[in-house]
């Protein structure tokens, strides 16, 4: 079943959305965004007090209360095909005095009553605007004035790909159409946060964060000052915040990573559908996906293969990692047993570092285990030891 997103007039949030074959439309004047292709759509009616929208599959969409008894109510359909396509599906009985001129040159127009009008659209709108539909005049949104009330802002919908390729659609409300317009040169708030991989702020990009090529890099929306239909610009590109994004409070976009040892500077912003866009937030990080070498050889107290009493102080036997010649560098951590030691520019100089571990009871295997890990979490290859207790 198709969705259908019920969006405020007055305020421009998202009152609702469903995938219900029938929703109702609250008091408040709204816009009914109806998300289906329109060579499904069969005809479009009235019945009562009920907008109905019948499919050719035999099926029906019915939005509850779209009108009243006086046909005072502001509400609006419009619908949205799987091109991205809006087209407004205008009820000619409800239709303003200030559009009754436009929409009887429309009808002059047209080859029959049950025509569409579809104004400065290149493209042909598709074919079910052909069929009966007597009750609605079809028109690009781009050819009327915008739907939605000046004060809250823009529309939330104007996400949706512009009715005509290369175009955009600029919203400039003049409150309904009943007052002199403003311009909107207030830009949303700047994101919250923008975090790189997994968000352990480490400052590397490492290979478990990459997929094809490219890192999740997550954006985390203000709390307030930004709508549905305003878009997150993440380097250069943008995309569009759903109703699904506000509620998770973040939207995730994939970055192309830059070769190894690069950083990858991240700038994200927040543009409205007015233009106007927020202060940048700025977050870099530097891919990192190359383990360190391994230890060369681990010495297990003397190295003749035993550990004697001599080799035991406080219950513990150095044992000492043999650093490699290169690969390693000062912060890489040696992993003891699962302990992990930093390596000094000292231990580097000597190439070993001494490490206590807690030897076994008598007659017992000591086992060792080490490896090397960079400060970005890659790990080595283990090398490991074994020692009996004499």
């Amino acid at each position: 079943m198709s969705e259908i997103q019920i969006i405020s007039k007055e305020s421009h949030k998202t009152l609702s959305t469903t995938m219900e074959s029938t929703t109702t439309i609250p008091t408040e004047p709204s816009v009914v965004l109806l998300k289906i292709p329109m060579n499904d759509i069969s005809v479009i009616k009235k019945d009562g007090l009920n907008a109905i929208v019948f499919l050719k599959n035999g099926e029906k969409i019915v939005i509850q209360n779209f009108f009243n008894e006086e046909n005072t109510l502001d509400n609006s359909l419009v619908i949205q095909d799987e091109n991205g396509q809006l087209i407004w599906a205008k009820f000619k009985e409800v239709e303003s005095d200030a559009d009754a001129d436009a929409d009887a040159d429309a009808d002059a127009d047209a080859d029959t009553e049950a025509a569409a009008y579809v104004e400065e659209m290149p493209a042909a709108v598709p074919e079910v605007v052909e069929a009966p539909v007597s009750d609605v005049i079809f028109q690009p949104i781009d050819a009327v004035e915008p739907l939605l009330y000046h004060d809250a802002g823009l529309s939330p919908w104007l996400w949706a790909v512009p009715l005509v390729a290369g175009s955009i659609i600029a919203a400039a409300s003049d409150n309904g159409g009943k007052g002199g317009g403003k311009k909107d040169n207030t830009p949303p708030n700047s994101p919250e946060d923008v975090v790189i991989g997994n968000g352990n702020g480490d400052g590397f990009i490492t290979p478990d964060e990459i997929a094809n090529g490219k890192v999740d890099v997550v954006v985390v929306l203000p709390e307030t000052g930004v709508s549905v239909g305003d878009k997150v610009i993440v380097n250069g590109e943008e995309h569009i915040i759903t109703a699904g994004d506000l509620t998770a409070g973040q939207i995730t976009v994939p970055v192309t990573v830059p070769p190894e040892g690069q950083p990858l500077e991240v700038q994200a912003s927040i543009k409205d559908p007015a233009g106007n866009t927020s202060s940048p937030v700025t977050e870099t990080a530097t891919v990192d996906t190359t383990a360190p070498t391994a230890p060369k050889d681990i010495v297990i107290g003397d190295g003749d293969g035993f550990i004697t009493p001599d080799e035991i102080t406080n219950g513990k036997v150095d044992v000492v990692v043999i650093l490699p010649e290169t690969g390693v560098s000062v912060g890489d951590k040696v992993i003891v047993n699962g302990e992990e030691h930093t390596i000094t520019a000292g231990d580097l100089t000597t190439g070993q570092i001494t490490v206590p571990v807690t030897v076994p009871p008598e007659g017992q295997a000591l086992e060792v285990e080490v490896s090397i890990k960079d400060p970005a979490g890659n790990t080595s290859s283990p090398v490991r030891a074994l020692l009996h207790k004499d």
